[in-house]
């Protein structure tokens, strides 16, 4: 585990993007790619890294930039957007939005935001 957050440590991926972690850095203009974030990826690093907790010291330093950045992209759409929810976000910029048909919230991101008002 202390490999993985050591990894994510260094990367540009973690830290280096306003608006969330990118599933993937393959600028291949598909949307599961760069530059989209997506809940169920950002909900599987989070817990990854809130399991990790116990074995790195580092992981929840990871953690916690990550749900931030998560939060305040979701929240600042949904307010500017009159509480529209995507299904996907563009990590190089906060309230911008990849879809312009909207997606309500997934089921997977409304529990995610469930259990973290419960843990923080």
């Amino acid at each position: 585990m202390e490999k993985f957050v050591n990894y994510l440590w260094s990367q540009d991926a973690t830290f280096g993007y306003p608006g969330g972690v990118p599933t993937s850095m393959a600028n291949s203009g598909q949307q599961w790619d760069f530059p989209n974030a997506w809940p169920p990826t950002t909900e599987l690093l989070v817990t990854g890294l809130s399991k990790a907790k116990s074995e790195c010291s580092d992981a929840e330093d990871i953690e916690m930039d990550v749900v931030r950045k998560w939060m305040k992209n979701s929240y600042k759409t949904w307010r500017d957007t009159d509480g529209i929810m995507f299904e996907k976000y563009d990590v190089t910029r906060v309230r911008i939005y990849v879809r312009i048909v909207h997606m309500f919230v997934h089921s997977c991101l409304r529990a995610w935001c469930a259990m973290l008002s419960t843990q923080y």
